[in-house]
């Protein structure tokens, strides 16, 4: 049984850990496109959000192990 709450806690852990930092990467980038409407700017912002989050991921995983 200890095992099931460690693994559960371990996962609420990363799932907590990514959707804090992610939020604030979507929204800098939600209000960047809002501000300024450019096609390139959009791109950029969909590449550099989808790079981020990977990374924030990868980090979420490896500080709650």
């Amino acid at each position: 049984m200890e095992n099931f709450d460690f693994y559960i806690n371990m996962y609420r852990n990363i799932f907590v850990t990514f959707f804090q930092n992610a939020f604030w990467v979507v929204a800098f980038f939600y209000l960047l496109n809002k501000t300024y409407q450019h096609n390139t700017l959009i791109k950029v912002s969909k590449f550099v959000t989808f790079i981020v989050l990977v990374v924030l991921i990868i980090h979420s995983f490896n500080i709650n192990r």
